[in-house]
């Protein structure tokens, strides 16, 4: 069977560097001592770590201490507000809270959907010789995140 399917390659973790202690408690499943890392005062306004510490409690099923997570997420920048309500949409549907959570998901979709009709926007500028506007460059959206709370 193996010959049929292959080697699997081996996964690794994207996070930044200063979160290598991290990267090295979760990949030998020590999930308590990432959250207890992630948790850290120093990390409180990092959102990249505060994101990991919701999906990681999500993950554990401490759904309640997620949404709490997901929630101070939103506060750390307007950039981050959509992935906090998807992180909050996830945590209450852990909590059997259905509801709210497709109010959090309406919300992050709606956000997401302005920022790509943002930046499909043609910018204002000087036309080509064709009479056109030249074409947009940059400006994507990130991706969405993985959820790791199932119901």
């Amino acid at each position: 069977m193996r010959a049929a399917t292959g080697v699997a390659r081996p996964q690794t973790l994207a996070l930044p560097p200063h979160l290598d202690a991290v990267r090295a408690a979760v990949t030998a499943g020590r999930h308590a001592d990432a959250a207890a890392l992630l948790r850290a005062p120093d990390l409180a306004a990092d959102p990249v770590a505060q994101r990991w510490l919701g999906e990681l409690l999500g993950y554990e099923r401490r759904c309640d201490e997620a949404l709490a997570v997901f929630v101070g997420l939103a506060s750390l920048g307007a950039e981050h507000v959509a992935d906090a309500l998807v992180g909050q949409g996830s945590a209450l549907l852990g909590l059997a809270r259905p509801q709210e959570a497709l109010a959090r998901l309406d919300r992050a979709l709606a956000l997401r959907a302005g920022l790509r009709r943002r930046a499909r926007r043609p910018r204002v500028g000087p036309r080509q010789p064709s009479g056109r506007r030249p074409p947009m460059t940059g400006g994507r959206p990130t991706g969405a995140h993985a959820c790791s709370i199932a119901p």
